[in-house]
């Protein structure tokens, strides 16, 4: 069991593990830098439990490091210090792929490397990675699938899917309109990405969802799951079997949300929460087996 806390009260987090019979606790990260940001609460676990891989301000000079060390506590190693590393995700094979900032620009790197720095590689270099949105990585070694401004301070943004070997990018966004990307999922499979996107052209500002097939290709012109959905960021989600996405909407622009459900494949969108709701719905879960979903 690894959990953060704030064992001292002195505001900042640290990381710890501990017997799952209450036997015992024992602290997991190095020494923080006093004053400064602590261990951040999104560490991650190897998938073979044997090391955990987490950012904390250990050293005073570039904000959040990434670090790692066996689960017992020994062995840590640091794998980035040279910039704030800013999202970071373990894949299924054990790779850490991890954002770094460059303190005197807006532009990002992103890299990958073993649990213990092993085989650094270089995955994408001076982007404008959008912190807004999470990093995502497919089965087991990839892809990473991200979005990145077009340019730095632009409005407009990109989806990217990166090989974890560093061998290549590809642009998974349709080119002939420019649009800011608000909400991104992977399937389980890592074959099919869906995103959302903000754009105008001449019927007006939509929100059309897209599927793009096969990150591997080259881009090709997405298929439309809904024409304006006009709903929150962050509550796009997708059935662990990857054949419908759940989304929340106004698709009248009547001032209240719905949850709504549109097969992968296309085709129309049917609402599923209930049709007498008259506020908002703010957050989706699927189960696991979608035996239910949560909303709320």
């Amino acid at each position: 069991m690894v959990f953060a806390a704030d064992s001292d009260a002195d505001g900042a987090l640290e990381l710890y593990a501990s017997a799952p019979d209450g036997s015992g606790a024992w602290k997991l990260n190095g020494a923080l830098t006093p004053g400064g940001a602590g261990v951040s609460s999104s560490f991650q676990i190897a998938p073979d439990g044997t090391r955990v891989v987490y950012a904390a301000d250990e050293s005073g000079e570039v904000g959040l490091e990434l670090h790692s060390v066996e689960i017992d506590g020994t062995d840590r190693v640091t794998l980035e210090d040279g910039g704030p590393v800013l999202d970071f995700e373990i894949t299924a094979l054990g790779r850490v792929v991890f954002v770094v900032g460059h303190p005197q620009s807006q532009e990002l790197d992103i890299h990958a490397s073993g649990l213990k720095g092993e085989g650094r590689v270089q995955i994408a270099s001076k982007i404008g990675f959008d912190t807004s949105s999470s990093l995502l990585v497919g089965p087991a070694d990839g892809p990473a699938v991200y979005v990145a401004y077009d340019e730095p301070g632009l409005w407009s943004s990109t989806v990217y899917a990166s090989r974890i070997d560093g061998s290549g990018t590809t642009n998974l966004n349709p080119t002939y309109y420019v649009s800011q990307i608000i909400d991104v999922q992977l399937t389980a499979d890592g074959s099919r990405v869906v995103y959302r996107t903000i754009h105008e052209d001449d019927a007006g500002v939509a929100e059309p969802l897209h599927r793009q097939d096969g990150w591997h290709c080259s881009p090709v012109e997405p298929q439309h799951a809904a024409s304006s959905t006009r709903g929150p960021r962050g509550v796009l989600r997708l059935t662990p079997d990857g054949s419908a996405v759940l989304y929340v909407a106004d698709p009248g622009a009547e001032g209240t949300t719905g949850l709504y459900a549109s097969p992968i494949d296309g085709g129309a969108s049917v609402k599923i929460s209930a049709p007498d709701m008259t506020g908002h719905v703010n957050a989706v879960e699927v189960s696991a087996d979608e035996a239910g979903r949560l909303t709320r």
